[in-house]
């Protein structure tokens, strides 16, 4: 049974599941936060947002290649301040990525996938990472056995 867990103040949302699969809990930590990255070298002073995944206690970052002043940021709330047109649109669009985000992980969740900061990565960059099960590493070892590539054991 899934157990939520979010605050209003703070961009981490963080979901607990209790999965019982053959008499085995299992409980994985699941967290989305919106950063801003300034990098030195330009002469903008515009940062670029990064939507941070933690899955676990593993993280990973994905680029919104979405630009904002440094001052309009809230660091508390990973979102932008104020109320004009850019603002908006901004912040809207961290919101319907970080839906997609935690779709995704529910998605993995449900299905019973392993779950992995790098495979809910994965699943929202649209990549797809196969799984190699023990089945099918035998079943590839044997194939490589039949046209003589491997010797037998």
């Amino acid at each position: 049974m899934p157990l939520f867990q979010s605050s209003l103040i703070e961009s981490v949302l963080n979901v607990q599941f209790n999965l019982n699969a053959f008499g085995m809990k299992n409980t994985n930590t699941f967290g989305i936060q919106f950063v801003i990255r300034i990098f030195k070298q330009g002469k903008s002073k515009q940062a670029t947002v990064y939507a941070r995944i933690n899955v676990n206690g593993r993280r990973a970052e994905i680029s919104l290649k979405q630009k904002v002043d440094p001052d309009a940021w809230d660091e508390v709330k990973g979102r932008a301040k104020g109320k004009s047109d850019e603002i908006i649109k901004l912040n809207n669009y961290i919101e319907r990525i970080r839906t997609l985000i935690a779709d995704g992980y529910h998605d993995l969740v449900q299905q019973r996938n392993p779950v992995t900061v790098d495979s809910v990565k994965s699943l929202f960059l649209g990549c797809d990472e196969e799984t190699m099960t023990l089945v099918k590493l035998m079943d590839y070892h044997g194939g490589m056995q039949r046209i003589g590539w491997l010797p037998a054991l």
